[in-house]
């Protein structure tokens, strides 16, 4: 908690002035998941590793939780809370708290709310990454990775558009290099949930989750993610469990969750349906009016608010991980 404390307050002083970006930023790929930068609408969200060869962006969806709809509200001979008051009145603690247990207690403290999984991006990159950074534009809601290997600078970009529905409430990646055919790479899932993975109709990555079970209550709740991929050049190429780009000039994901919730007690819906769904909404719209709509809507939010805590030039040239340290 004191390190969230220590981080907001430098996120806060990154940008008190015009001059200075307001941005987290890394000379280095995430080794773990506090370091990776998250992105996230409220209801999907991710956190980004910036990794040269192999990327991962592990996935969460709002609703996916182990366990499933239950109360652990247990029926009471109605003078039995009469009879724990008197007994904590009357100094016998000991005598209480069993009777508490005996009678109160269900076994179900609550259920745990679970990762979706990551996609993990393979890339085909030979050499040593030059001029590495990964940063998060908190101005904008965005993260970004950059690097060069011999003369070719790369680029992804990530977000979760902040809009109405006018995104489809995807997840959108961009990678882009300033050099043609220079884009090749293997997509997959990894999950910690029992889970299937396949490649549908529309020539979609999905994947099934299964919520687990949790304190002898049975898990309920199916998560659904599709991974669409567009290329421009180069090959998709679709296997059963992955999608491959080979040489492309520029590509585009984007990742749809959805589950099977409807309400605390109805788990009836179709995690597929409600995936593919907003997945085929954000099609509406192509990835230059997303972001657009996407930035216009957070900076509602977040420009609301400012704050100068004076500004020291020489630190704001050191990465964030320096600067806390």
């Amino acid at each position: 908690m004191k390190r969230l404390f220590v981080l907001c307050v430098v996120c806060l002083a990154l940008s008190v002035h015009a001059a200075t970006p307001l941005k987290l930023w890394y000379k280095q790929p995430a080794r773990i998941w506090q370091e990776a930068l998250p992105i996230g609408n409220g209801r999907i969200a991710g956190m980004v590793y910036g990794g040269v060869q192999d990327e991962e962006i592990q996935l969460n969806e709002e609703n996916v939780w182990g366990g499933g709809p239950h109360s652990n509200v247990r029926a009471l001979v109605p003078d039995t809370l009469a009879c724990v008051r008197e007994l904590i009145f009357t100094g016998k603690e000991q005598q209480a708290h069993d009777m508490i247990n005996r009678n109160f207690m269900t076994g179900q403290h609550g259920m745990p709310y679970e990762t979706v999984g990551s996609l993990k991006l393979h890339f085909n990159v030979n050499g040593e990454a030059t001029d590495y950074r990964r940063e998060l534009d908190l101005t904008r809601a965005v993260a970004t990775t950059t690097f060069r290997i011999g003369k070719i600078v790369y680029k992804r970009e990530v977000f979760t558009p902040f809009t109405d529905y006018s995104g489809g409430d995807v997840m959108v990646i961009r990678l882009t290099a300033n050099k043609k055919h220079a884009i090749s790479f293997k997509a997959e899932y990894e999950s910690p949930l029992r889970h299937e993975v396949s490649v549908d109709a529309i020539k979609a990555l999905v994947m099934m989750g299964h919520g687990a079970d949790h304190e002898g209550i049975k898990g309920v709740i199916n998560a659904c993610t599709i991974t669409k991929v567009s290329a421009d050049g180069g090959k998709v190429v679709y296997g059963d469990k992955a999608i491959s780009v080979e040489r492309a000039n520029e590509v585009e994901l984007r990742i749809s969750m959805g589950t099977n919730y409807k309400t605390y007690k109805d788990v009836s819906g179709s995690a597929y349906d409600q995936a593919l769904g907003r997945l085929l909404k954000s099609y509406e719209q192509n990835t230059t009016q997303i972001l657009a709509n996407h930035e216009a809507r957070y900076k509602e939010q977040f420009n609301r608010v400012s704050i100068d805590l004076g500004c020291n030039a020489a630190e704001t040239e050191l990465p964030t991980d320096e600067r806390l340290k």
